[in-house]
């Protein structure tokens, strides 16, 4: 049995919507009150976070959860000078692995705008 191009390429689309909705789903648990929004809309960003994260080497699913959450942040956070400069450095910090700059990220800059992380820093 061989698989023609365009069956591959519709497999592979497949995979990637089944793998957006996913993160899209994780995303939304980890935020917990997630500002709301429409589904096009967030899936928007998702889309982004993905292409995103390949560049700065995020990659990972449980990663790029993370990351992609970094794009709900309120436009008031994220616009801000300091935390724009900080969040930009710390993710372009290529000598820490993908998960050693989100764990910073989210200690020091981020942890207390999202509930359920702090949580689970306090049962760590």
């Amino acid at each position: 049995m061989q698989i023609r191009s365009e069956q591959f390429f519709l497999l592979e689309a497949n995979f990637r919507a089944r793998r957006r909705d996913r993160l899209l789903k994780e995303v939304r648990l980890f935020l917990l009150n997630m500002p709301s929004m429409a589904d096009v809309e967030a899936l928007r960003r998702i889309d982004e976070a993905i292409e995103d994260g390949k560049l700065i080497n995020i990659t990972r699913d449980e990663d790029l959860v993370r990351f992609a959450a970094l794009a709900f942040l309120p436009e008031s956070v994220l616009g801000e000078p300091s935390f724009a400069s900080a969040l930009v450095r710390t993710l372009n910090r290529d000598q820490w692995a993908a998960s050693k700059r989100l764990d910073f990220i989210y200690r020091h800059l981020v942890g207390n705008l999202i509930p359920a992380y702090r949580q689970s820093l306090r049962t760590r």
